[in-house]
């Protein structure tokens, strides 16, 4: 018996809100919303033990007023290997050392160090500073290499942690709070468009002040401005150490210093709330009266299932009794053709026979007329005969 999960209807996706509806870097009171909204979701999961490591605004979904998490490919358990699904704008620096330097050699950085070292030194010597000053970067980021490959982070295998949804939150809420374009830039699939943005996040020391000059630009309230950066900062630390533990405390930021509590208590969101806490009632009877239709459907099934059972064995027995019909009709024009072949020998062997008569009449009639010939004959020798005695008589 096919099963069918039934959930509520989805509308538009952040990414579709964010380009139409004009709330990125306007709205104030819609993205706290959002804010705290998708907070709650993120925080919910997390304490489900699970991480969603897809996070990003074509994965989060309007559904009657309230934001909802969709697709969990790439999702896991905390303390698990990472997935191989991902979309690499909203992966995190830990993550991007691991997919965009995977073949990595810590001792062929060594060399390369070593052969940098020889190389300006001769360079300087020589007195060619300008191509001594390239090598000289060359040696700052080997050098930079090898301690990212030194840290505890980086020598532990990678394993899903909440902080990874931390970071891809932070990477959404800066899309929110600018213009809607976003941290890094990316193609239509919301991967990275090339090596020098993969090697950006790889390499992230923290968000610039030139990126955080964009945020909340048209707002004039300097406090929630640099609130949001405050948040930003954290959530977009290099180190997933220094970020907000958990999304549990991403909310207690936003409760406590982000959103003043007055405002979070103000008649626009109580409002909304009891109108959400309505229509998430009416989705509930809706889905009740759904299931109850849907026991309903199961047994009208099962009985149309019985029918088709039924109907299927009469038409067996339809198929045997046509199969014999069948049978019985090609015996039946055997037996016409068998008669017809019969009806023509017959009609052959009458023609025959009246060729026999017609040439026994013929051989009747030269009989008769040979017979007539033959007793003419006899009546001449008679009569000669009888003509001779009478003239030896004489």
């Amino acid at each position: 018996m096919d099963r069918c999960i039934v959930m509520p209807r989805g509308e538009r996706n952040l990414d579709i809100i964010i380009r139409n509806e004009r709330i990125a870097g306007h709205d104030i009171h819609a993205i706290i919303f959002f804010a705290v909204d998708i907070a709650k979701s993120l925080a919910h999961l997390h304490s489900k033990n699970i991480v969603h490591l897809d996070f990003k605004p074509r994965n989060i979904v309007r559904s009657h007023g309230r934001y909802k998490l969709i697709d969990f490919d790439a999702s896991t358990n905390i303390g698990k290997p990472l997935t191989e699904k991902f979309s690499s704008d909203y992966i995190p620096p830990e993550a991007a050392k691991v997919k965009f330097r995977p073949n990595e050699n810590k001792g062929e950085l060594i060399e390369r160090k070593k052969v940098l070292q020889k190389e300006i030194a001769s360079l300087i010597l020589e007195g060619d500073l300008v191509v001594a000053k390239d090598k000289i970067l060359g040696l700052e980021k080997a050098t930079e290499q090898l301690e990212q490959l030194d840290s505890p982070i980086q020598n532990e295998r990678l394993k899903a942690n909440e902080q990874m949804d931390v970071w891809s939150y932070g990477v959404v809420l800066y899309q929110m709070v600018t213009t809607g374009d976003g941290l890094f830039r990316c193609d239509r699939d919301d991967n990275l468009i090339n090596e020098q943005e993969q090697l950006r996040v790889a390499n992230w020391k923290g968000i610039s002040d030139e990126d955080l000059g964009h945020v909340l630009s048209k707002c004039d309230n300097q406090k929630y401005t640099e609130s949001v950066k405050d948040l930003l900062r954290r959530c977009l630390n290099a180190d997933p150490r220094k970020r907000p533990a958990s999304m549990k405390k991403i909310l207690e930021i936003l409760e406590d210093s982000f959103f003043p509590k007055q405002i979070l208590e103000h008649s626009f969101f109580q409002r909304t709330n009891a109108l959400l806490d309505t229509m998430n009632q009416k989705q509930d009877a809706m889905i009740g009266n759904q299931e109850k239709t849907m026991k309903k459907q199961d047994t009208m099934k099962n009985n149309q299932d019985a029918i088709i059972g039924n109907q299927e064995k009469v038409m067996i027995k339809q198929d045997a009794m046509k199969s014999n019909q069948d049978s019985i009709k090609e015996y039946q024009v055997k037996t016409m053709k068998k008669q017809d072949t019969i009806k023509e020998n017959q009609d052959m062997f009458k023609k025959n026979q009246n060729s026999m008569k017609r040439n026994q009449d013929v051989l009747l009639k030269k009989v008769d007329r040979n017979l007539y010939r033959i007793i003419g004959k006899q009546d001449e020798l008679k009569r000669s005969n009888e003509d001779m005695q009478e003239q030896l008589e004489k």
